[in-house]
């Protein structure tokens, strides 16, 4: 019922939808009357015929002729108008499905990466069942008004001819109906597991093309064609199930409707045989009658569609209920789990863009069940602050949990996987490794995602600005400009794509940072130009990666041991903090860091340049706090209270 509110109770939807709808009900019991209106007209027919009287006879042909052609546009316009209604509801259903699933992205991730709540292929969800519910409730809701409206008209014209008619006919269409129900339960069953197995067999070729590139070169065509084939196999033997149980479905509807035009004649026929009704009569009974068990049978009759109906409705709630569950940041209350929350940047240098609360993540789907902490730990009982000119850099081994940090970070990590408590200042922005490169022009790419035309948005000269400040300088001229579109994830490597992202960064400036090995595919020169880029626009981030020349441009250094099953992490320092004026912000324009830049070089021939802190200038372990070393640590340790000058 939750799917039907969401549109016909909707506050401004409902008032107009209500309105088109009533219409097609006033339509639908026209059509109705109009059916009751043709029985009559061949009941007439009939007893012209019976009595040889021509003049009766063609009276009635010519009505029934003049009323059908009068009567079609009528039938047309009423499917026009259910059509428009259901590409009213349609649009409105699937903005709001995306609004729920890709506008959120604690939704976005869990649905479509961790696949929470059971949804698999989020995509085909939205393509094409949010479109057969439509296009099915519709339908069937106006069929069965139009059948509970044939059996008040038809059944009193049935009843009126042969009270012995009508009562056969309910107990006939009550057996139906029973028999329906329990055939439609298994056809339901088939047809969810056929459609999950069609979309798994389409979501592997999907992959296959998407990572085509890196199968050929493994020369991994024949194991993935293998793997597809299974699938496919899958499909067809649900699908084959399908078809059998929908082919018993079929023999007993036909069965079933097979009775309906001798039932009639049987009952009736002693009584036209002893006179007491016309051959007219008959007929228009046997008319009544099939017209009134299609509507009281309409279950019956409507196996297959009911079904594939039931289907889609189930897929759709699922889809809707796990989009809104997913998007909790935070276990409900008296349960246990990882809670994370926005909060305001920081507006004096005492107040942290970043802190961590006894952090503990497991690893999720270790076992049966979803809902509990299971696994090993990745990371147990991390505390740490960071202040504005703070950087931390995050490493460790293969599987030690970097990532998954930089997801609890983001407000991705499932809440059910761990404890603790995550506060991030919104003005916060991520950078994935692979970024995520738009099919649109240039201006698009740099500003996503934000709008391209939006109020205040960058002009061509900083986007040019901050595409020279990654040496990506001649891109909009190889590629015909910034409103040429491209595919830039096919056009640009991955050390190209991460320079991209960067050079949006700059454009966008946030106040902080959190980067995924946003520079794992940059030489030594183009890293150093990136995390100047980054320092010179945030005033604090984060970043994980593997080199130990990356430990220069960072405050803090945090090792995590998480492959190793106990969670162990070790945090210290391992250069001086930037002190940062929170009261210049908004931050300088790239304009202005270029002229800064250029002002700094003009004096480098008067002046050294100090040199950035290298890894062997920083403090050695010997000379770091010692309670710097491994944790877990009791209560919040702030990175801060013990690693850090303080600001000046």
């Amino acid at each position: 019922a939750k799917l039907w509110q969401l549109y016909w109770l909707d506050p401004v939807e409902s008032l107009p939808a209500a309105g088109q709808l009533a219409v097609m009900v006033g339509l639908t019991g026209f059509w109705q009357w109009v059916g009751v209106a043709f029985t009559g007209i061949g009941s007439d027919m009939w007893n012209g015929l019976a009595r040889r009287d021509s003049k009766l006879f063609w009276k009635t042909v010519t009505r029934s002729v003049a009323l059908g052609f009068m009567l079609r546009p009528v039938g047309e316009f009423h499917a026009l108008w259910q059509a428009q209604l259901c590409m009213r509801w349609k649009r409105w259903l699937v903005r709001r499905l995306l609004t729920e699933y890709a506008a959120n992205p604690r939704a976005l991730y869990a649905l479509s990466v961790l696949g929470e709540g059971g949804v698999d292929n989020p995509d085909e969800r939205l393509a094409r069942d949010v479109g057969e519910f439509v296009e099915r409730s519709t339908s069937l809701s106006m069929r069965a008004l139009g059948a509970a409206i044939g059996v008040a008209v038809h059944g009193r014209v049935l009843y009126r001819i042969s009270p012995n008619l009508a009562k056969a006919l309910a107990l006939y269409a009550l057996f139906g109906t029973s028999f329906s129900g329990a055939l439609t339960a298994k056809l339901s069953d088939v047809a969810a597991r056929s459609a999950s197995a069609e979309g798994d067999y389409r979501f592997a070729l999907s992959r296959l093309r998407d990572n085509a590139e890196a199968v050929a070169l493994a020369k991994g065509g024949p194991v993935e064609a293998s793997a597809v084939m299974k699938r496919h196999k899958v499909a067809q033997g649900w699908e084959w199930r399908q078809r059998l149980w929908r082919s018993a479905a079929s023999y007993a509807v036909g069965a079933y409707s097979h009775l309906t035009g001798i039932l009639p004649l049987a009952v009736t026929a002693p009584d036209f045989f002893d006179g007491k009704v016309e051959l007219g009569a008959v007929q228009q009974a046997t008319a009544s009658f099939a017209a009134t068990r299609s509507d009281l049978s309409f279950a019956f009759d409507n196996l297959a569609e009911l079904s594939a109906f039931s289907t889609t409705v189930e897929r759709v709630s699922e889809f809707y209920s796990a989009a809104v569950s997913a998007q909790r940041n935070a276990p409900s209350d008296g349960e246990s789990g990882v809670w994370f929350q926005t909060m305001a940047d920081p507006v004096c240098a005492a107040d942290p863009w970043l802190a961590v609360d006894g952090l503990t993540l497991m690893a999720p789907g270790s076992g049966e069940d979803d809902s509990a902490e299971v696994g090993d730990a990745l990371l147990e009982q991390l505390s740490v602050e960071l202040l504005p000119g703070d950087s931390l850099l995050v490493c460790g081994a293969s599987g030690a949990g970097k990532t998954s940090l930089v997801r609890a970070l983001a407000g991705l990590w499932p809440a059910f996987a761990g404890r603790g408590t995550v506060r991030v200042g919104q003005g916060a922005r991520f950078l994935p490794q692979r970024p995520y490169c738009m099919r649109g022009t240039l201006r698009a790419l740099l500003l996503y995602p934000s709008p391209p035309d939006g109020v205040g948005a960058p002009d061509v000269v900083a986007m040019q600005a901050a595409l020279d400040e990654v040496n990506l300088g001649h891109l909009p001229g190889r590629v015909g400009g910034f409103e040429t579109e491209q595919p830039w994830d096919e056009l640009c490597s991955l050390g190209e794509q991460q320079r991209l992202a960067l050079a949006a960064l700059a454009l966008a400036g946030p106040s902080y940072a959190v980067l995924d090995e946003s520079t794992s595919a940059l030489d030594e020169n183009n890293t150093k130009i990136a995390y100047r880029l980054i320092r010179n626009t945030c005033m604090g981030y984060v970043s994980v990666g593997h080199r130990p020349s990356l430990a220069r441009f960072h405050t803090h250094r945090l090792t995590l041991d998480g492959a190793a099953g106990n969670g162990s992490w070790r945090l210290e320092r391992i250069g001086t903090r930037r002190a940062r004026d929170l009261s210049l912000s908004p931050l300088p324009s790239m304009s202005q860091q270029q002229d800064e830049a250029e002002e700094t070089a003009s004096a480098a021939a008067d002046a050294p340049v100090e040199a950035e802190a290298s890894p062997a200038e920083a403090p050695t372990p010997e000379e770091a706090s010692p309670e710097a070393a491994s944790a877990p640590a009791a209560g919040r340790t702030s990175a801060n209270e013990f690693l850090l000058e303080p600001l000046t």
